[in-house]
């Protein structure tokens, strides 16, 4: 076996980007010479610190070639990658419902099935790769790595992660070309797993992270948290293979992680203990899985994060931000589109609303006003109370698509990929005008309730409020074209501030004329 490597996310079937120019890179001796070839574009490099990296020119869209990397020098050697197509590829990143794997989604067992033959006839080619996930690069991590390879339609389709799969079936529509997604998500995982170390230390809002990991750490000796590690392998030992029992029991139906936990009679222990060895140190994901795949050349990413930072709300808008300028880095194109989804509504069922996700969305919300070329999804309808997976992927992938469309795409208009979102306000006698773009038509009442112990009410869960910022409902909501006014008589002067869809579940109840939901808002920040 020679010396000469490529990046293990190189591989038969996989899928490099169209009309830009395209990194690849591995390792060899220095000073070794690598020609890159794939249909009749070619390029070389030098190895230099027993690394290589070079560039393809641009490419069009193909498929059916054939990636050959040499080592022109003695003795030569070779790599072949077959089944090479150039084409669209996306990275999709966030927690677990991101990660929501298609096997488990509402109807994945119909595209499982149908979504081969389905793709033949409409001429639809789509594939995916799956980071692996490692909280450490120890010795197995680079074994497993080097296993891993790109999947196309009909194979392993169970695992592939369920929004990615609907948002890049409607982009293939689109595009008319290969669609490759690289799937780079870990359920339960905080913003700052994925930003490095270096870039915390860029903000008050990373520093308060790490503040927060350092002062766990400072509690124990290293060989205490060693100890807390060996004991919970040794549970996990136990109770995993029950887990794995409960499944196979029910095989290939997949009831909801909370039974298996009955039926093994003892929950999980999520977290476990948090150290140098945790998938959930700041900076650990960053390191062990987006630095694998990365510069692998992209049009973009979509991403779906925010509910395991609802316990620091008010951080995650510096957060998203030091989060979108990294990853733009890595790939050194500080223009790279970046759609986030939006926190769907939730609460855990008896739970108080403490509004902790309504201040994640508003972060969203801000993140996609004042980062440059982003796009939001909004999915407030999307929820289910007291599921924090709601099982319906679908809507999810085809808004995230909605805004690739406009924003990478340009095939359809700003209000074509929006609902409603507001603009400006007007203080009135009693109340408040509110003006809203992508709404010149109207608004729609659409009655989706999205689980118990929701009243639908004509306040629509608008919020007025004066300069005290002491919200009340109205006793009269106007809508009409483009605008909303809110009116309470309580209020003697005039309403300063407003607010919509404010909790962490609630009726969602407008939506514009094109069937997507009135985007959440608050214009009093708290």
């Amino acid at each position: 076996m020679g010396i000469l490597t490529c990046a293990a996310i190189f591989t038969d079937n996989m899928v490099l980007q169209r009309n830009k120019p395209v990194k690849v890179w591995g390792h060899a001796y220095r000073n070794d010479i690598i020609e890159v070839t794939v249909g009749n574009v070619k390029a070389n490099a030098v190895a230099v610190r027993n690394s290589w990296v070079l560039t393809l020119p641009p490419m069009e869209a193909a498929t059916g070639l054939t990636m050959t990397v040499k080592k022109l020098n003695h003795p030569e050697e070779t790599i072949t990658f077959k089944n090479v197509a150039v084409g669209e590829v996306w990275l999709c990143g966030g927690q677990s419902n991101m990660e929501f794997e298609l096997q488990n989604a509402k109807d994945g067992a119909k595209y499982i099935a149908e979504a081969p033959e389905k793709a033949k006839a409409e001429n639809k080619d789509i594939r995916f790769y799956y980071t692996k996930k490692y909280a450490v690069n120890d010795e197995f991590f680079y074994l497993d790595e080097r296993a891993n390879c790109w999947h196309p339609l009909g194979e392993s389709m169970e695992n592939w992660s369920a929004v990615g799969f609907h948002f890049a079936w409607e982009i293939a529509e689109t595009v008319g070309c290969t669609v490759g997604f690289i799937g780079c998500s870990w359920g339960g995982t905080s913003i700052s797993n994925w930003i490095s170390i270096e870039n915390h230390k860029r903000s008050a809002s990373g520093n308060f992270y790490l503040d927060e990991y350092n002062a766990i750490m400072a509690a124990k000796t290293y060989e205490e948290y060693l100890a807390e590690v060996e004991a919970e392998d040794s549970w996990f030992d136990d109770w995993q293979p029950k887990i794995a029992e409960f499944y196979a029991m029910h095989y290939p139906e997949h009831p909801p992680y909370t039974e298996a936990e009955e039926y093994v009679g003892e929950k999980g222990h999520y977290p476990g203990p948090i150290g140098p060895f945790s998938f959930l140190r700041p900076g650990g994901l960053y390191e062990t899985m987006l630095s694998r795949v990365a510069p692998y050349t992209l049009t973009g990413f979509i991403y779906y994060q925010g509910e395991s930072d609802d316990s620091k709300p008010t951080h995650y808008y510096e957060m998203m931000k030091l989060l979108v300028d990294e990853w733009r880095e890595t790939w050194g194109d500080a223009e790279l589109p970046f759609i986030f989804t939006q926190l769907p509504v939730w609460l855990p069922a008896g739970a108080e609303d403490m509004k902790n996700w309504a201040r994640v969305r508003a972060g969203q919300m801000k993140a996609y006003k004042f980062i440059k070329n982003t796009g939001l999804a909004i999915i407030t309808d999307c929820g289910e109370y007291d599921d924090l997976h709601p099982l319906d992927k679908l809507p999810v992938g085809h808004r995230l698509a909605l805004q690739a469309k406009y924003l990478v795409y340009n095939e359809i208009s700003a209000a074509d990929a929006n609902g409603p979102q507001l603009s400006y306000t007007r203080p009135i006698d009693h109340g408040i005008e509110l003006y809203f773009n992508y709404a010149d038509e109207g608004f729609d009442i659409l009655d989706k309730p999205n689980g118990p112990n929701v009243v639908h009410t004509p306040t629509y869960t608008f919020e007025l409020a004066t300069a005290n910022g002491n919200f009340i409902d109205p006793t009269e909501v106007i809508l009409g074209k483009g605008k909303i006014t809110l009116i309470n008589p309580a209020i003697k002067t005039c309403a300063l501030y407003a607010r919509y869809n404010f909790s962490n579940f609630c009726e969602v109840p407008l939506f514009g004329k094109n069937g997507l939901p009135l985007a959440p808002f608050n214009t009093f920040e708290d």
